[in-house]
């Protein structure tokens, strides 16, 4: 993501190169008034003038320049209500002289320098891909196991051994969350009773989860005035505190969106990408829509963002073309586009828009609107596709993403694995510990996979107990490495059931191959090696090396 000055800088060459294009903007509006008279009005240079003025109008303000925005949509406004063959003589005489006057004016602020660019958006606070946790303790042995069980899942933590050295850090540093005991004995503090909205640890304004033997009505309730999001009994449930940590943790971390933005103009396609940039998103544009379903596909957008007046093809024509396509039918697609007139916006938004954003629009009122919209379809494609107990893709979704990673595999010639995994000997542990202790099990094995893994990997829930890894660019041996030092984490995971504690293992199945492999044959494979580890005693891995290429 670029820096405030950089964007700022960015931003300013591009008005830059939009005044260096008025001229030119200036001649042809001027030509194709020169054409308007000479061919007493004919209908195909009324529409084209329209279409000419729509693009000036629409551009102008994006950069700054709104007595050229009005101008032409005044000028556009009495194009739509003069008909070519209609028109009086006076009216074509008041066309002209507004014609003449939006070319005088695109010359004069040629002369002129842009005005300031500055964008006012706010970039999001990312969380880092291995989170940093403050863990305040005083207690040694305590803080020992804490730090040894987050560590199995891949969290980075800095320990405190006394309330006053973290207030103290608390004032030039910041974490992603704080595990805060509540009895500081050496220090004779209560943390709940010490805290306020003042304290250098509230001021922080990250998560906090409490840790204490103490478990009453008000403990809890200073706890929650503090901000905390979490309280944890002494001796601690670990898989329960990793599954509390996960989900405090989900609800800082800003999870870039990703916009495709479908413009003709390159220099406003370039300056919403900055400002959409700015805020923290993933963007890429489009100049060319016949170019559409092959950018979906590569780039997977969560929003569309694109005009609805384009040469050849308009907004309204592509949205509903991407609407064939039954993978795109929930994708938003918002209009961007100085169409005012309400009956054009319904009937575009009719053919397959979600939502109609007038241009000009503030840079700080299009970042909120894009970021309501992709959180929504990021939402509703959740709830379709992830897996409730767990937050998993689903049987059916891995699948899909498998079918993806097997043809980047194939066009880019890298190696793929597909791992098969399942917990072992896991209907005893809900016939003893009941479905309750078999659910935290199976979201600390959810949670653990998530974190040791990387960003690019994808996990599923292939069914109860079962889970699909798909590992790109990763060939047999870096696979076996990887769910190796899973295993024995995860075997080394004590769970608490009441009074009883016990520990659950994993087998695995590993299919890799750089060659060109079909993605049932790949599951059906790791299957089979699945099995293999099941029979040769369990809690291991089996690798299958393929010599020749696999089918199904």
């Amino acid at each position: 993501m670029l820096s405030d000055p950089a964007i700022n800088e960015l931003l300013q060459n591009l008005a830059k190169l939009y005044i260096q294009r008025l001229p030119s903007e200036a001649e042809q509006l001027e030509v194709l008034t020169k054409q308007l008279i000479s061919t007493a009005y004919a209908d195909d240079v009324f529409e084209q003038l329209r279409h000419h003025l729509h693009g000036i109008a629409g551009s102008a303000g994006t950069f700054g320049f709104h007595e050229i925005t009005e101008k032409a949509r005044a000028v556009e406004a009495v194009i739509k209500e003069y008909s070519a063959p209609t028109a009086t003589e006076a009216q074509k005489e008041m066309l002209i002289g507004l014609l003449h006057g939006l070319v005088d004016l695109l010359n004069e602020v040629s002369r002129e320098e842009p005005p300031s660019q500055q964008q006012a958006v706010d970039p999001p606070r990312y969380q880092s891909s291995q989170p940093l946790l403050w863990l305040v303790e005083d207690d040694a042995l305590q803080a020992a196991e804490i730090l040894r069980i987050l560590d199995q899942f891949n969290y980075t933590v800095r320990w405190f051994e006394s309330y006053s050295e973290a207030e103290e850090a608390a004032k030039h540093e910041r974490p992603d969350g704080l595990l805060l005991d509540v009895i500081f004995t050496r220090e004779q503090i209560i943390a709940t009773e010490r805290l306020t909205r003042d304290s250098p640890l509230v001021k922080l304004g990250v998560p906090i989860i409490f840790i204490s033997a103490t478990d009453s009505f008000n403990a809890r309730l200073k706890a929650v005035r503090m901000g905390a999001l979490g309280y944890m009994l002494k001796p601690i449930d670990y898989p329960r505190l990793i599954d509390r940590l996960e989900s405090v943790l989900d609800q800082e971390r800003q999870v870039a969106y990703r916009v495709l933005i479908v413009e003709d103009d390159e220099l406003q396609a370039q300056h919403y990408a900055a400002i959409l940039s700015a805020a923290g998103m993933l963007v890429q544009t489009l100049a060319d829509p016949t170019e559409i379903i092959d950018k979906l596909a590569d780039f997977r957008p969560e929003l569309v963002l694109m005009d609805i007046h384009m040469p050849g093809c308009s907004g309204a024509e592509l949205a509903g073309m991407i609407r064939t396509y039954e993978e795109w039918v929930s994708l938003p697609v918002i209009y961007l586009s100085v169409e005012t007139d309400l009956d054009q916006q319904l009937m575009a938004m009719g053919r397959g828009g979600d939502d109609f954003i007038t241009k000009t629009i503030t840079d700080s009122r299009l970042v909120a609107s894009v970021r309501v919209r992709a959180a929504r379809f990021r939402k509703l494609d959740s709830l379709m596709s992830r897996d409730g107990l767990t937050g998993l893709l689903k049987h059916s979704r891995i699948k899909e993403a498998l079918e993806v990673e097997v043809a980047r595999s194939e066009r880019n010639s890298l190696p793929l694995s597909v791992v098969m995994l399942d917990l072992d000997n896991f209907k005893q542990v809900n016939d003893t510990y009941g479905h309750a202790a078999g659910d935290q099990v199976i979201r600390a094995m959810a949670h653990l996979l998530r974190q040791r893994l990387r960003k690019s990997d994808l996990i599923g829930r292939y069914g109860g107990e079962e889970f699909v890894v798909i590992l790109p660019d990763t060939n047999s041996e870096m696979a076996e490495s990887i769910m190796l030092d899973t295993l024995k984490r995860f075997s080394d995971l004590k769970f608490i059931d009441e009074s009883s504690e016990f520990y659950v293992t994993f087998s695995a199945g590993i299919a890799s191959t750089s060659d060109q492999v079909t993605p049932a044959a790949l599951l059906a494979v790791a299957d089979k090696a699945l099995y293999q580890a099941k029979a040769g005693g369990r809690n291991q891995i089996k690798t299958f090396k393929p010599r020749n290429r696999l089918s199904e």
